[in-house]
C-alpha cells in the first residue's frame, strides 16, 4: 500500500453523496448532512459527481463549479466539514470528456471521442492544475478518481497499424505520472481508484491508490460479500471500498468488516436509536480495522449460493490477535456451523470477545478446538457475530 501522510493507511470510515442524492446536492444540503455524519465518527465526507456545471454525466469535461449549488464556492463547504472534525472528499473523472463541455470546446486537439489524451503533456498539465484548484480551495483530503468509458476503440483509431498500442501506452503512462504527481504534491491526499466499479485494479494502480471502489452494485450485499471473500485473498483489506445503505444495521455494517466502512445514508432519515447504534458500530470497527491489512482466511467457500453462511478470519502476522466475522444471510436456513480457524497454535488458549450492539461474556477456547471445529449458532436469518481474539498462555 502507498503511504498516506507518511504512514501505512488504515481502512477509512467515509460517507459519499452519490448513491443517495446523485446530482441533487447543494452546499446547504451537505452542511445539514455533515452535522449528523460528524456525530457518528465518519472521517471522510465525500462529495461525488454533481458538483460541477452540467451535472453527471453531461457536464463531465466542464470542471467548473456549479454556482447555483455552491454560491459561495467550495471553500466554505470544506471549512465547515473540517470544523466538524472530518475531511472533505471530491469526485473527479478527468479522462472523460462529454460533448460540448469546456474541454471539448477549448481544447479539441486533446480529445478523441470522449477520451482526453493523457499521453499529451499539455492535457496532463491542464488536468493537474484543474484538480489543484479544487483540492486547495476545498481543503480536499480524498479524491475518487473515476473512469467510466471504454477507451480501446478510441486508442485503436488514434494509431496507424504500424504503431498500434502506442496511444494506449502513452495514455496509461500519463495516468501513472498524474497520480504520482498528486501523491507527491499532497502526501495526505487519499486517492480512491474507480472505474465504473473495480475495473482498474492492477499492480501499477495499486501502488498509486490507497483504496478502490470495488463495485457499482453497492446496494447488493451478496455481491459485496462475494467480492470481499475473493479479493481479500490477494489484496489488503484497505483496498476494497463500498458505500453501504444500512437497513438491517448491525448485519449490514458488519458485512463490511473486511475493508473500508463506507456509508451512503441520508442522515436526516435515521432516528436517534439508529444514530446511537451506528456510533457504537463505527467505534467497534475502528478498534479492529488495523487487522484488516493482516493475514486473511475465508472461513467458507466463495460461492453464489445466498443461503450459505459467509465469514472470514484476519490474524496478525505475530499470531497474537485476530478477528472473526460470521454472517448468516437473510435467505439462509442454516442455524449453525462448525468454524475452523486457521494458523492457530493448538496448545494455546484464545480469549474471544464479541463485538456488536449486544455482547456476551468472553470465551476462552483452545487452539485445538478452534482448529478442529468450533460450533457456532446464529438462530435468526440476517444475523451476524463478530469476535476479536487474543492468544493466551499455553495449557
Amino acid at each position: 500500500l502507498p503511504a498516506l501522510s507518511g504512514k501505512k493507511p488504515l481502512p477509512p470510515v467515509s460517507w459519499n453523496s452519490w448513491f443517495i442524492f446523485e446530482n441533487g446536492i447543494s452546499a446547504a444540503l451537505l452542511r445539514a448532512q455533515a452535522d449528523l455524519a460528524a456525530q457518528t465518527g465518519v472521517e471522510y465526507f465525500c462529495i461525488d459527481a454533481g458538483w460541477f456545471e452540467g451535472d453527471f454525466p453531461n457536464g463531465v469535461g466542464n470542471w467548473t463549479l456549479n454556482r447555483a449549488k455552491f454560491p459561495d464556492g467550495l471553500g466554505p463547504v470544506g471549512a465547515y466539514v473540517a470544523a466538524k472534525g472530518m475531511k472533505l472528499g471530491l469526485w473527479f473523472e478527468p479522462e472523460r470528456v462529454a460533448a460540448n463541455t469546456r474541454l471539448a470546446r477549448e481544447h479539441p486537439q486533446w480529445v478523441h471521442g470522449d477520451l482526453l489524451d493523457l499521453g499529451n503533456p499539455a492535457a496532463q498539465e491542464w488536468v493537474f492544475q484543474m484538480m489543484r484548484q479544487f483540492i486547495e480551495e476545498g481543503g480536499v483530503k480524498w479524491i475518487r478518481f473515476d473512469f467510466n468509458t471504454d477507451p480501446l476503440a478510441t486508442w485503436e483509431a488514434m494509431d496507424p497499424p504500424s504503431q498500434r498500442g502506442l496511444s494506449q501506452i502513452r495514455h496509461i503512462m500519463g495516468l501513472y505520472s498524474l497520480l504520482d504527481r498528486l501523491m507527491h504534491t499532497w502526501p495526505d491526499l487519499l486517492i480512491e481508484g474507480c472505474a465504473s466499479g473495480g475495473r482498474r485494479i492492477d499492480l501499477e494502480t495499486v501502488q498509486r491508490s490507497h483504496t478502490f471502489w470495488k463495485s457499482d452494485n453497492t446496494t447488493d450485499l451478496p455481491v459485496l460479500r462475494f467480492h470481499q471473500t475473493g479479493a481479500n485473498t490477494f489484496l489488503p483489506g484497505a483496498l476494497l471500498n463500498a458505500n453501504l445503505l444500512p437497513v438491517n444495521l448491525e448485519f449490514d455494517a458488519q458485512s463490511l468488516f473486511a475493508g473500508p466502512l463506507g456509508l451512503r445514508c441520508d442522515w436526516s432519515k435515521l432516528n436517534a436509536k439508529e444514530l446511537r447504534d451506528l456510533v457504537m458500530i463505527i467505534q467497534q470497527y475502528k478498534q479492529v480495522r488495523h487487522l484488516l491489512n493482516e493475514d486473511f482466511f475465508p472461513l467458507f467457500p466463495q460461492d453464489r449460493q445466498e443461503q450459505n453462511w459467509v465469514g472470514w478470519q484476519f490474524q496478525s502476522a505475530d499470531h497474537q490477535e485476530g478477528l472473526v466475522v460470521l454472517l448468516r444471510p437473510p435467505s439462509s436456513t442454516y442455524r449453525a456451523a462448525d468454524i475452523r480457524l486457521q494458523r492457530l497454535v493448538e496448545s494455546s488458549n484464545y480469549r474471544f470477545s464479541a463485538l456488536g450492539l449486544t455482547s456476551g461474556p468472553p470465551l476462552v477456547l483452545s487452539g485445538k478446538q478452534l482448529t478442529e471445529g468450533w460450533p457456532v449458532e446464529l438462530l435468526m436469518p440476517g444475523t451476524s457475530r463478530v469476535f476479536t481474539y487474543s492468544r493466551g498462555e499455553k495449557d
